[in-house]
Formats: C-alpha cells, structure tokens, sequence
C-alpha cells in the first residue's frame, strides 16, 4: 500500500472560526460583567450597560489579537507531519465537508495548536488534502512509534 504523497496545507485562520472565538470570548466577558454587577447590587440598567460593555470590548480586542497571528503551514512530507517546521502529531476533530478541525500536537510537549482549515481554498488541491488527513491524522509518527496509543478517555 502506497502512502499519501507529500502536500502542504495553510491553515490556522478561518473566517468562520475567528468569529466563533470571538463569539465566546464576549458571552465569557458579559457573563463575567454581568456576574459582578449583580454582586455589586448595580440597576438592572447598569447591569446590562456593563455586561454588553465587557462583552463588546472582549470581542474586539480577541479579533484584534488573532487578526495579528501569522498563517501556519502543515506540512505533510511522506512520513511526518509538521507546523511551520516543528515535528508534530495531527489529529483529526472534525470534518464537516468543505471545513475542517485539526489539533496539532508537537513533539515537545508544548501545548497543542487547533487548526481550523477551509478546503474551498486549496481548490483541485482540496481532495488530496482531506486524503492525507483522513489516511495520516492521528497515526503516531515516527518519533513515537514505540509509544502506546493514548486513549481518549485518559
């Protein structure tokens, strides 16, 4: 059986997904405002004023902040992945059609990077792409292949 040929994937910003974080990152902020108003005994009105307030400033400066992150590179090479040039393990989280999920673990114990990667842009490229993940992601590399699998409830 033949491997999955070499490929390169951009990925690592996404519309869709960047709008999802900053999503969360304002409901986690109004909560927060809205928690510590009531604990303050402030108005309905101020309460609400300072939960969308704290909520609004959260969601601008999280897509400020990820708008500055640099676009990463996957790399398939044939027998390993890596990110940006760091040795690494791909794991597949979701595939929904023409969008996909992919956790990157690197070989230093860092912590793991989610890669949210929109297929419509790799064009005739796209089909190779989700070959590779689906053949390669979650298989151990090289560097760990004496290592037991890890299971996915601990």
């Amino acid at each position: 059986m033949r491997g999955a040929p070499p490929v390169q994937m951009a990925c690592g910003r996404d519309a869709r997904w960047h709008a999802a974080e900053c999503g969360v990152a304002a409901l986690a902020a109004a909560c927060l405002g809205y928690g510590l108003s009531r604990q303050l005994n402030l108005t309905p009105g101020l309460t609400l004023t300072a939960a969308a307030a704290l909520a609004l400033t959260a969601a601008v400066a999280w897509w400020r902040w990820v708008d500055r992150r640099p676009r990463s590179m996957l790399v398939w090479d044939g027998t390993a992945w890596s990110l940006d040039g760091k040795p690494g393990d791909v794991e597949l989280m979701a595939d929904l059609g023409r969008w996909m999920l992919l956790r990157f673990s690197d070989h230093e114990g860092a912590r793991p990077w989610w890669l949210p990667m929109d297929l419509r842009r790799f064009g005739a490229a796209a089909h190779l792409c989700r070959a590779v993940i689906h053949a390669h992601a979650g298989a151990l590399s090289p560097a760990h292949a004496g290592e037991m699998p890890r299971s996915p409830h601990g």
